[in-house]
This record gives structure tokens, sequence and C-alpha cells, in this order.
């Protein structure tokens, strides 16, 4: 297997630097792309509530607006969710041995648990 591998990388082109660069750079805007999905899609949501309320205030339909307002708190949770994520995915690249010995941790606290069972 280790020599199948071998002789993949061995018959790939030679890439400059600048190439490398560029695929660095693609694969980065990629996960840019995935981490603000979650807020986009929250804030979305949001906006579609407040005009759901809205529209249940105008028409004084008492259902829609509380409708719009489960979907706002809905929104915010998941653009919370994101902006959440996207923090931890930044302090688990900032620092990793913080974030190595917290999941260690975590795990160690987990077992324990589960081992007095």
């Amino acid at each position: 297997m280790n020599e199948r591998r071998l002789s993949l990388w061995v018959c790939q082109p030679a890439t400059t630097l600048s190439d490398q660069w560029n695929e660095s750079a693609d694969i980065t805007a990629a996960k840019e792309v995935r981490m603000y999905e979650d807020q986009a899609k929250g804030r979305t949501e949001e906006l579609k509530g407040h005009a759901q309320e809205a529209a249940g205030r105008f028409s004084e339909d008492d259902d829609m607006r509380r409708e719009g307002k489960a979907r706002q708190a809905a929104g915010k949770v998941q653009a919370n969710y994101g902006e959440t994520v996207d923090s931890m995915r930044e302090a688990t690249v900032k620092n990793p041995i913080s974030a190595l010995a917290i999941a260690g941790g975590v795990g160690v606290f987990i077992g324990l648990i589960l081992g007095r069972r």
C-alpha cells in the first residue's frame, strides 16, 4: 500500500510554490465559506421572522406574529451557534496544545462518569 502511494506521488507533476500557495488560499476560502454558512442562514431566518411578525401585526393575526417571533428566535440561535463554532475553531488553531488538553480532560471526565455505572 505504501509503494502504491509512493508511485502515485512520483507520477504527479511537480508544482511550483505559487501553485501550492494558490491551492492553500482556495482551501482557506472554502473553509471560510462553510464557517459563515450557519451565521448567514440564521440571520436570514431572523429577517424572515421580522417580516412575518410585521405581516401578522398588519393583518392582526396573532398566530402569524407568534410564528414570526419563534422564527426570529430560531434564527438568533442558529447565528449564535455559527459564531460560537467560528470562535472555537479560531481558538483551536491559535492554541492547539490547550485544545488538546481540554479535549483530553473532557474525555477523562466522561470516562469516569461512564465507568461508575
